[in-house]
């Protein structure tokens, strides 16, 4: 700074001098509050009685105590300072501030001698957390207060508790140092040392009025303005239970510490970046929301003291602000270039102190939102100048730390370098977080730092979280021990059942019935045909079928022929289609001959419906001998290009899928299993072989009808399906009709395909004795992964993903493959015998989504799925949504780029983005659908319209 702008600055602060001591010479009697205080009163205007901005101080007396000096050393300092006089009243609805009289505060004191050690620490426990938690009443003060607890005649412990409004921590310096001033000289029969204020508070509220309006206001709201331009104003942090629709500021803290030596390293760091500590610790507390966030763009809140004016060191009062620092994390920097960014950044906000945080947000427009603090929700503090240790004359004094049951933020951390270390504490919001979510974070802070010392260049991604016993557990969390099954073919399993029951029932579709011998028979037949034709092992078949037993007589005709199906929806448009089947190269295609005419194969490739009666096909099973590694089938789901992408899935996928399932749920022949999936989809094979492999009956719905939520009721009612599998969307609309009364042989709900909620759950429990599962996975590997048992009353908003089904693993992994700590989002990676070979003729993707398992045996893969989760406190998996631009549309995988493709096709759309939004579609309780938004951009030019 040249020597023109310094001396221009210290003129500045003059001049600001001057105008305080001048305002002290006319006071009226109705004060105008500082802006905080202004907020303050108007929260307490809101929660009448709250207790939450309290500031509690406790110490410990050992030795002869003089209640006397003690005594009269406090009615000095409320005498000395008006804020300690003070109450706030509403005028016209507006609030001001009154200063009385002193008021009589005499010592109360609380007689605890005589009881036994165990009996005093209750007590004691007890009469301070009844301190801490007393309201203070604003319109009748007094906003301060004290009591005495006597343990003996040389033991006492002093409360002492003001209201925020009229006082910050900075002023329980301030009181600490004027008590010990004025006891050590009341003892001696001296008068009082201090000398007098030349300035109250009131004075400063006046001035921070007078002051700052005008261009100085301006200037620094500016700044402010640019800073927080387009910042989020919700910290996603996962909470562990949902979030109540206004703040309760309940909460509590536990206890962190640095050890000296990694205390000493972050100072040298500190010093090598041209930063201060406070720099470098906020630095790391972002790095630590980002990993728990996912977030690049962050807010912080930090206070400043704002007593940049010598007059007002020595006052109490409410001048602390709050500065919302925001920081960008993006491009994954190094550490010490983070650092270099949060250095710029707290510059800045400390050279734009002087507004107000409640003038910035009324500036800002910020919408309210009674849930959440206004532009931040955690705070970082750092006592860099922590309170000096109270002397009295003939005692020693011991501060004690005091359990509050308040959060003003949903966490705030805060540190104190002492002794060479830092010590501190991390306090949450408990409605929001449990005891042990805030055990990790403050573990992970204290870890992060470990790491930060040993090598402040590493990317901000690779700085680790956990130690080597919490890796090892994460990476063990989700994989559960081995389940011995038999696996075959699909088509050799079935083979097996249908010798056990031939005569039963295996599939119907309204008035058309297939015993399991008849079934076997029609596609022994269409396999023979297929074989003639000359199918060649994984040479894939396209059913393009409505509705009918047809389908599953093809399903299992092709599997008998060595060649993979490849199901598709008949009702699909005819375009999709013919993209899928070139897509796929398909080499036959079983279709109505309507169809079939419109799609890329050439005639002789053309099989209708029913080509299994052409006379002199055998009704054995052919003599081609199908492997597990070889395909089973091949299902389409949405390409971010616009192209569907074929997913090839083995008979060793999918057979442990469905023998698993057989083993944990076993069902039998007097079971009825409803099949309503689309044949497009992965979950209709499920739905199919769910029967089929235990001798049960496969329900079809008619052609059509696969939406129709009253027929679907009163089929099942009519059919006495004891087993149906229905996205959470369908779900909730057949439980509305009334035939969901009669469904009295209903046994077990199986969700999957889309978030299952807990009031769906309850639901349910309203309608059925029906067992719910929630089962979780992608078509890429083999239909679901894991599964989770429901049941109603759950304490969550949505279901978990409970743990892998059989034989299958599943890790959550931070963006370099590692081990997320539980609670700390990251993407779902799954692992085991049900993972799909790849993407048919697309190695490029297949690269990229089946990526090698760093931590299983040699030649392993994991499939990344794209889902974002987190383990809860109880151990289970939580799902929080995607990772990428998919999006799931009732149990339909969407890929937005897919839907973008599509519509620049049309000549009138120049270009297109497509959003997710949820729409409610029941007011009580609420439900919501998510619905496609297409936005399009304004036309270029000026518009043709006036």
């Amino acid at each position: 700074m040249s020597d023109e702008k310094q001396s221009s600055a210290l003129e500045e602060k003059r001049a600001r001098a001057r105008a305080l001591i001048q305002q002290r010479a006319a006071k009226p009697r109705a004060l105008p509050p500082s802006f905080a205080q202004q907020r303050l009163w108007f929260l307490d205007r809101l929660e009448p009685g709250s207790h939450h901005y309290g500031i509690p101080f406790a110490v410990r007396l050992s030795g002869t105590l003089e209640r006397s000096a003690l005594e009269k050393s406090f009615q000095e300092i409320v005498q000395r300072h008006e804020s300690l006089r003070t109450t706030f009243q509403a005028r016209e609805g507006e609030a001001v501030q009154v200063v009385g009289p002193a008021p009589e505060l005499p010592l109360h004191v609380v007689d605890l001698g005589g009881l036994d050690a165990q009996e005093t620490a209750r007590r004691v426990r007890e009469l301070t957390a009844e301190d801490v938690a007393a309201p203070f009443d604003l319109e009748r003060g007094p906003l301060i207060r004290w009591k005495l607890l006597r343990l003996s005649d040389a033991e006492h412990i002093l409360l002492l508790s003001m209201h925020h409004i009229v006082s910050d921590g900075w002023s329980i310096g301030v009181f600490v140092r004027e008590l010990a001033a004025l006891y050590a000289a009341f003892l001696q029969g001296a008068p009082s040392p201090l000398p007098p204020l030349t300035v109250q508070y009131s004075d400063f509220a006046r001035w921070q009025r007078d002051w700052l309006q005008g261009d100085v206001l301006e200037e620094q709201l500016a700044y402010w303005r640019a800073h927080l331009a387009d910042a989020p104003t919700a910290l996603g942090l996962p909470t562990d239970r949902p979030r109540p629709p206004a703040q309760t500021f309940r909460g509590t803290q536990l206890p962190l510490g640095v050890s000296p030596a990694v205390t000493a390293a972050l100072n040298v760091l500190s010093r090598q970046e041209g930063a201060t500590l406070f720099m470098t610790l906020m630095a790391a507390w972002l790095v630590l929301l980002q990993r728990y966030t996912r977030q690049d763009d962050l807010v912080v809140g930090t206070p400043i003291a704002n007593r940049n004016r010598a007059e007002t060191e020595g006052l109490i009062g409410f001048f602390v602000n709050t500065l919302p620092l925001r920081a960008n994390l993006s491009g994954d920097p190094r550490f010490t270039d983070l650092v270099g960014r949060v250095r710029e950044t707290a510059l800045g906000g400390f050279a734009h102190q002087d507004v107000p945080f409640e003038k910035l947000v009324m500036d800002l427009r910020v919408k309210r939102d009674l849930s959440r603090s206004p532009l931040f929700q955690t705070m970082f503090v750092l006592q860099n100048a922590p309170l000096q240790p109270l002397a009295l004359p003939g005692l020693t004094l011991t501060n004690l730390d005091l359990e509050t049951d308040t959060a003003k933020f949903e966490l705030t951390l805060t540190l104190v370098e002492t002794s060479g270390a830092l010590t501190g504490w991390l306090e949450y919001n408990t409605d929001l977080f449990d005891a042990s979510t805030a055990h990790r974070l403050a573990r992970a802070y204290e870890r992060l730092l470990e790491g930060i010392a040993a090598d402040p260049e590493r990317h901000v991604s690779a700085l680790p979280l956990l130690d080597a016993a919490g890796r090892q557990q994460a990476l063990e969390s989700f994989h559960p021990p081995a389940v011995p099954l038999s696996p075959r073919p699909l088509h050799v399993l079935f083979e097996e059942q249908a010798r056990r029951t031939p005569e039963a029932i295996a599939v119907e579709c309204e008035d058309d019935l297939l015993t399991y011998a008849e079934l076997e028979r029609r596609a022994n037949r269409l396999a023979h045909l297929l074989l003639a034709s000359g199918l060649e092992p994984e040479e894939r078949v396209a059913l393009c079928l409505p509705r009918s037993t047809e389908v599953l007589v093809a399903m299992l005709a092709v599997m008998k022929a060595g060649g993979a199906f490849v199901p598709m929806d008949a009702g699909a448009p005819t375009q999709r289609l013919a993209l899928m089947v070139a897509e796929c190269r398909a080499r036959y295609v079983l279709a109505p001959a309507s169809l079939a005419v419109k799609l890329p194969v050439p005639p002789e490739a053309r099989l209708e419906p029913g080509a299994w009666r052409q006379e002199g096909l055998p009704q054995t099973p052919p003599a081609r001998t199908v492997h597990l590694e070889q395909l089973a089938y091949v299902v389409h789901t949405s390409g971010s290009t616009g192209v569907p992408k074929g997913v090839m899935i083995s008979h060793a996928g999918i057979a442990n899928r469905m023998l698993w399932e057989q083993h944990a749920l076993p069902i039998g022949p007097e079971d009825r299993v409803l099949q309503v999936a689309s044949f497009g989809f992965d979950a209709s094979i499920w739905e199919f072989f769910r029967a089929l492999l235990a001798g049960a009956r496969s329900v079809m719905v008619r052609d059509g009808a696969h939406q129709d939520s009253r027929y679907i009721a009163d089929l099942m009612a009519r059919r006495g399906v004891t087993q149906m599998n229905v996205v959470p969307s369908l779900l909730r609309v057949v439980l509305e009709e009334p035939r969901m009364g009669d469904c009295h042989a209903l046994r077990t709900v199986v969700c999957g395909g889309e978030a299952l909620t807990t009031d769906l759950v309850d639901r349910l429990a309203e309608h059925s004795s029906a067992t719910l599962f929630n089962f979780y996975g992608q078509t890429e590997v083999s239909i679901d992964a894991t599964w989770f048992t429901c049941v109603p009353g759950m304490a969550r908003k949505a279901v978990p993903l409970g743990q892998p089904l059989g034989n299958m693993k599943m890790h959550v992994l931070d963006v370099r493959g590692q081990p997320v700590p539980p609670g700390a989002p990251g993407e779902v990676y799954l692992g085991g015998p049900g993972l799909a070979r790849g993407y048919f003729l697309r190695p490029d993707l297949s690269a990229e989504r089946f990526v090698p398992d760093p931590f299983g045996p040699p030649g392993s893969r994991l499939f990344r799925t794209g889902d974002l989760a987190r383990q809860l406190p109880d151990g289970e998996l939580e799902f929080l949504g995607r990772g990428d631009h998919q999006v799931k549309i009732r149990g339909v995988r969407v890929e937005l780029g897919e839907i973008e493709a599509a519509l620049r096709q049309h000549p009138a759309i120049q270009d297109v983005v497509v959003l997710a939004r949820e729409q409610a579609v029941e007011p009580e309780p609420p439900a919501m659908d998510p619905r496609l938004l297409p936005l399009e951009p304004p036309p270029r030019g000026p518009s043709p319209h006036p």
